[in-house]
């Protein structure tokens, strides 16, 4: 199998189009186009790129080798869905190139920091509820010696707004929290077992 054969083998194996390929290799449509039909061999550098890609080596490119399925040797193109980026979401491969290369990279961390947001946010919330408490009781105590009942009502009602708010932001940050304890976990996970399989092959 020649290697623009294998370019084309390996990309559809990843289930990536020419112009997703091309986004994540820097390099135009037109290009890999080329590459694909044999009319343009890709420099040293891009071929680099592309067994990073495809995780495969440069040297399997190069050489004449079919894909081996069988024999307990796994046919390392279509290992690409395992441990390769096409088995991020679409959205990933739509993202600007630094964020795709940063999510694919690190897209466990974003659940890190989401986690940390939910924290800080469930923190400010409590810190509110519990000011928004202290001032209220301090404001009815103030209130309980005037013989007038409007203020008291308006004052009740004002801060049981300030509260259910608080409430609401508090469930709101625990939400983050979790969902971002939930994210990291999984994708971390996920991640090492990818790293797993690739180091198998």
């Amino acid at each position: 199998m020649k290697l623009s054969e294998k370019i084309q083998y390996c990309r559809k194996q990843a289930g990536l189009s020419q112009e997703a390929l091309a986004s994540r290799l820097g390099v135009s449509r037109q290009a890999v186009s080329k590459w694909e039909t044999g009319e343009a061999t890709p420099e040293l550098g891009k071929l680099r790129a592309l067994a990073e890609a495809f995780h495969v080596s440069a040297d399997w490119l190069l050489n004449e080798e079919e894909p081996k399925i069988g024999k307990g040797e796994p046919d390392r193109a279509a290992s690409v869905q395992i441990c390769g980026q096409a088995a991020q979401p679409d959205w990933v491969d739509r993202a600007p190139a630094v964020l795709r290369k940063l999510l694919r990279r690190y897209g466990w961390l974003f659940g890190v920091y989401l986690a940390v947001a939910g924290f800080a946010l469930s923190v400010l919330a409590l810190i509110e509820k519990y000011f928004i408490s202290d001032i209220l009781s301090r404001t009815m105590s103030d209130l309980n010696q005037y013989p007038y009942e409007y203020p008291k009502t308006v004052m009740q009602q004002t801060f049981g707004s300030m509260q259910t708010i608080s409430t609401v932001t508090l469930l709101a940050g625990l939400l983050v929290l979790v969902s971002g304890v939930v994210l990291a976990v999984l994708l971390r996970r996920r991640a090492r077992k990818k790293n797993a399989d690739c180091s198998s092959l």
